[in-house]
């Protein structure tokens, strides 16, 4: 951002000088004009081909040009007024542009005589504007990378945290299936002997459900079988 900066501002001082030559060579048409009694500008004299052709080379820099009561007099290279086909909304466009001219101070005395003046307001061009967004538009891309790689990289702890939590879950599960074969066995042993029934009935019951909270810690990330049931009947 520092070095597109330095670089814009660098282009728009050349530009500045480059308006300053136009307004000089407009100067001089605008004191042959009054020198001749004209109200415009005379056809151009072989001596004024060059302010001739400076003028006619600034082809991006665009200008507006007013008396010294700030009355719009003409403009080039506003492409976005020149295609306003409403003379009403042209006149406003040119205005507003003006002012924002005036606020930056891009402004150009023109002295034609002791009491004529006329100001050439002048903005940037296109290519400077689009050099001083450029920075912009690298940190956009930048942030949506960034944004994108920490998506990446969340997705990617959450993927190795839920590979863990299925991974104890897994050995959970075997390391209860275990313990819970040998109780069974037990307790057959003990129905077998007709020892303690009722005892034997209720340890059944909380036997059978570690065994169905084990059943379900090994089923944690396991595909489902997927199976056609009667929605009505569940």
């Amino acid at each position: 951002m520092y070095y597109a900066n330095n670089l814009s501002n660098k282009l728009a001082n050349e530009e500045t000088k480059k308006v300053e030559v136009v307004a000089k060579s407009l100067e001089i048409f605008g004191k042959n004009a009054l020198m001749l009694g004209m109200d415009s500008i005379p056809p151009a004299s072989p001596a004024d081909l060059l302010p001739t052709q400076i003028i006619s080379n600034n082809t991006t820099i665009p200008l507006i040009i007013t008396d010294g009561n700030n009355n719009i007099l003409s403009y080039i290279n506003l492409a976005d007024v020149e295609s306003e086909p409403n003379e009403k909304l042209r006149q406003t466009e040119l205005k507003t542009e003006l002012k924002k001219y005036n606020e930056r101070d891009h402004k150009i005395i023109l002295v034609l005589n002791d009491s004529t003046k006329q100001y050439v307001y002048y903005g940037e061009s296109s290519l400077t504007k689009s050099l001083r967004l450029f920075p912009y538009g690298v940190l956009g891309v930048l942030f949506l990378f960034v944004l994108l790689l920490i998506y990446f990289l969340n997705n990617s702890n959450r993927y190795i945290q839920d590979k863990v939590w299925v991974g104890m879950s897994k050995e959970t599960a075997h390391q209860l299936g275990t313990p819970l074969t040998s109780l069974l066995g037990w307790l057959q042993l003990l129905k077998d002997q007709g020892a303690y029934l009722d005892i034997t009935i209720e340890m059944e019951k909380d036997v059978e459900r570690l065994k169905t909270i084990a059943d379900r810690f090994s089923k944690i990330g396991s595909q489902p079988t997927l199976e056609a049931e009667d929605v009505v009947r569940i």
